[in-house]
């Protein structure tokens, strides 16, 4: 543990802004493209209905797979702004305001990814929860 606490404040000032870069992009991603996914309008309504089932469950496959890499990432920028926050050298070098402000923004990130991930999941859990009540009828 203490050897990863001394790689992340020796390259914080790169993790940093690279982590914050990709809570960034992903927050935008989320907020204009969404989670949908088109299907071919060549297909008849069956297949339709059917790639439909298939693709919304591989979406929330991958969504899941990058909800956990996300999380890590936001973990490891607010870890790395933290450094850049408290350090000596870093603030002797850089002053106070340079770590506070990407300290603020990385938790300002992390609390949108956090909320986002809790809605993804809630709506998961509702459309499971249609999904069973229209297989019982």
């Amino acid at each position: 543990i203490a050897m990863g606490e001394l790689w992340l404040r020796l390259f914080a000032f790169y993790i940093c802004p690279l982590c914050l870069l990709w809570m960034i992009y992903r927050d935008f991603k989320r907020m204009f493209c969404g989670n949908q996914k088109k299907t071919s309008t060549t297909d008849t309504k069956a297949n339709k209905s059917k790639n439909a089932t298939a693709t919304k469950s591989a979406a929330n496959d991958v969504d899941n797979s990058c909800n956990n890499k996300d999380m890590f990432i936001s973990i490891v920028g607010m870890a790395s702004s933290a450094v850049l926050f408290t350090d000596s050298l870093y603030v002797y070098e850089f002053g106070r305001l340079f770590g506070f402000s990407l300290w603020c923004v990385a938790t300002v990130m992390a609390i949108r990814l956090a909320l986002s991930l809790r809605t993804n999941a809630s709506d998961n859990v509702m459309t499971r929860t249609k999904n069973k009540n229209s297989s019982i009828r």
